[in-house]
């Protein structure tokens, strides 16, 4: 998750409008910080990040909890790119085992 003064899930996701992180100053070490509030309030309740409905399901930053829901995911980038998420999910979950 790059740090800059703009909200990570924000820009990642193609949210409109963008809009700053809770830490614009990127000296917080927690990564929900490098989110907007709104983000960050989905994020910390263990949401997905777009539509706070769901657990997140994929996450584009390795090792984070920070992430869309499949639904959302699917929205944003495509069934196409969905397929090929759940499919690496898959094996990293082997990986792992």
């Amino acid at each position: 998750m790059e740090r800059t003064s703009i909200c990570a899930a924000c820009a990642y996701y193609g949210v409109d409008p963008v809009t700053l992180s809770v830490d614009p100053a990127c000296q917080s070490k927690d990564e929900v910080d490098r989110l907007c509030a709104r983000h960050r309030a989905r994020a910390t309740e263990g949401s997905c990040v777009l539509c706070g409905r769901r657990e997140p399901w994929a996450s584009p930053w390795e090792n984070s909890d920070v992430g869309a829901c499949e639904l959302c995911y699917r929205v944003v980038f495509g069934s196409e790119q969905g397929d090929w998420a759940a499919a690496e999910l898959v094996r990293q979950r082997r990986r792992a085992a």
